[in-house]
This record gives structure tokens, sequence and C-alpha cells, in this order.
């Protein structure tokens, strides 16, 4: 199963890509269940945004409540979308994977257009378009990896996680 975190639509996109290539089916996280039980060699994959250099918060929250149940030889990967760069993404779905029973296979990462509006202009149709043009191939070698069942970290560029804390922290909000 691909599970996905989207909010403007990429990982979306992605998520529906890898999981129309291995015959599976793409979930969002949000009001997934909090159990998996993976079958028989299994895929579990888990497509996300990169939100200053790290899982946002609602994938953070998915993963640190789940309980995964493997079974067999399960494949498990990442794919982190990004506009700038991956930052930590792959070291913290690691971490967070094997508290909830499942090793980390895999770490993949995809550019997209960067749509942190603060900072990034989105109104150039034709850049942004070439931008995703680049990430279709991007994507289709991201899934000849998964279908090969690759192992390791693929992210690129790659943010040394001791780095981490060093990353811009997000804004307070008023509960």
């Amino acid at each position: 199963m691909i599970f996905y975190y989207s909010a403007t639509g990429n990982c979306k996109h992605v998520a529906k890509c890898i999981a129309k290539a291995l015959g599976d089916q793409a979930v969002s996280i949000i009001g997934a269940g909090k159990e998996i039980e993976l079958a028989e060699d299994e895929v579990f994959g888990l497509v996300t945004s990169t939100t200053f250099w790290e899982l946002p918060i609602p994938v953070r929250e998915f993963l640190t409540d789940l309980d995964i149940i493997p079974n067999g030889d399960n494949y498990s990967f990442i794919v982190s979308t990004f506009g700038t760069t991956p930052g930590c993404t792959g070291e913290e779905a690691r971490i967070l994977l094997a508290e909830a029973g499942l090793l980390l296979d895999a770490s993949y990462s995809v550019k997209m257009p960067d749509n942190w509006t603060v900072w990034f202009d989105l109104s150039d149709k034709e850049k942004v378009k070439k931008q995703n043009e680049k990430a279709d191939v991007k994507i289709e070698k991201v899934i000849k990896q998964i279908e090969k069942r690759a192992l390791g970290n693929h992210m690129f560029p790659r943010t040394p996680y001791i780095l981490k804390p060093l990353r811009i922290p997000p804004l307070r909000t008023q509960d």
C-alpha cells in the first residue's frame, strides 16, 4: 500500500504514479488506520512533502501513532518531494518506522516546484511546467528502483541528519 500526505497535490500525484505502476493503491494518511498488517511480500510506501527539512507534522503524527505488523519479505520506502532539499525526511522516517515495527529499505526524493509562496514565485507557468516535466522523469526513475526493490538512501541532495537542529523552526500557532 502506498500512503501519502499531500497539501497541494504534488505528493498525491507521485503516490498515484507509483501505485499505478505497482498495481497497488494510493491512500491518504488522513483518516487511515493506526494498525497495518502487511500481507506476505507487500510493499509499504510513504510519499510526503518536506517542510523545513523535516516531515510535515501530520506525517510525523501518523508514523508515531502507527503500529505495523510485517509479514514475509516486505519492502518499505519513502519518497519525499521537495523544492530546495529533502532535508532529513528520510532519516526521520527511518527512525519513526522502526519504532512502528518496520525497517525502512529505501528513501527517494523528487524535486517539484517549491510551493512556499512566501519565497518562491509560481506565476511563471512555463517554468512550473518544465519543473513538473523533470519531476515526471524522476518519478519514472524512482518507480524503476522501487520495482527492483533497491536498497539504501537515494535522496539527493543529501542533508546530514546532524544538521536537523539547525533547520528553521516552524512558526508557533495559537491554540
